[in-house]
């Protein structure tokens, strides 16, 4: 484990390469520094991976490879018309490789729809696409995302004191404190019970986030649940109606039959089984040549857009 000196220094080597030339790292293992490693890639130009000790390493090496011989979308920006966007994470997009995942996390301030412009270059040649967000509605069941912004922020603050570019201590805390992150400057107290911070004088500065956190988490879990068992049910049917075919009886015995039904017990009658319930999931595909594809596809107030997926987070209005 390397300490903050020796960070910042491996951190001033990167930003010091040649031109032209990509860093990418490779952490195996379940202890590796994957803050250092993912900021060292991303400030040069490339990726980070990591396998851990129940993964395979083969399939992680294919998966590199896979984004290393497809062309990027280098330099990749995105800009926002119609909406008072604000508080982007991260600032810097870098470049976007085959089948990875780019994602902005951010607040707006006014109800409306918006698009978004994502512009680059693919092989030297200029790539532009843009893509439409609707923002009319406030998104109050899913609390969890504007934790995900605010750990995207927090994220950002580390890097700058891993680079040795002065202490962002005070903002980190102000945010840990206020989204229950923990964090090299913030850790989070558990008590026995609500008497035991009484006791001892503290303030649950986020006793109202966390049941309403849980509050959201059983919804989803109930729908979750109801999704299984639905799931469960038409597996079930579809099971039971499709059955085996035994030898047909001779037609003169199937018609000797009082209401025409087969001599033979054994012979079944097959039914079709029920179709399968189509995905209600949209999706919109994002062109952008010869790297591959992917799609955007709304989850509330999650987006992801890019070539492989790149992601806008809105976060609840506020009052």
């Amino acid at each position: 484990m390397t300490d903050a000196g020796e960070q910042s220094e491996l951190l001033r080597l990167i930003n010091s390469r040649p031109d032209g030339v990509r860093v990418f790292c490779v952490g195996v293992g379940n202890e590796v520094n994957r803050p250092l490693l993912d900021q060292m890639a991303r400030q040069a130009g490339g990726l980070a991976a990591f396998v851990s000790t129940e993964e395979s390493f083969a399939r992680q090496a294919k998966l590199m490879r896979q984004k290393l011989v497809r062309p990027a979308i280098e330099g990749v920006t995105v800009s926002f018309e119609g909406a008072k966007v604000y508080d982007v994470e991260p600032l810097a997009l870098g470049d976007l490789f085959f089948g990875t995942p780019l994602r902005l996390f951010g607040r707006y301030r006014t109800d409306e729809v918006v698009e978004a412009t994502l512009r680059g270059q693919v092989q030297g040649a200029p790539w532009e696409q843009t893509v439409t967000l609707d923002f009319t509605k406030q998104e109050s069941k899913n609390p969890e995302i504007e934790r995900m912004w605010a750990q995207q922020r927090v994220s950002r603050l580390l890097g700058i004191e891993r680079e040795g570019k002065g202490s962002q201590r005070e903002e980190i805390v102000r945010l840990c404190e206020g989204y229950s992150i923990v964090s090299p400057h913030a850790s989070l107290l558990v008590l026995e019970n609500d008497n035991e911070y009484k006791r001892w004088k503290i303030e649950q500065r986020n006793a109202l986030r966390v049941a309403r956190d849980r509050a959201a988490r059983d919804v989803v879990q109930q729908k979750l649940t109801e999704l299984r068992r639905r799931s469960e049910q038409n597996f079930e049917v579809n099971r039971g109606e499709k059955l085996v075919s035994q030898p047909t009886a001779p037609a003169s015995q199937t018609d000797s039959q009082a209401g025409g039904q087969p001599s033979n017990p054994n012979v079944q009658r097959q039914v079709p089984s029920a179709p399968m319930p189509q995905s209600s999931r949209r999706g919109i595909d994002l062109d952008f040549g010869g790297g591959g594809g992917g799609a955007i596809e709304p989850f509330t107030a999650l987006l992801a857009i890019g070539a492989a997926g790149m992601g806008f987070v809105r976060r609840r209005k506020r009052g």
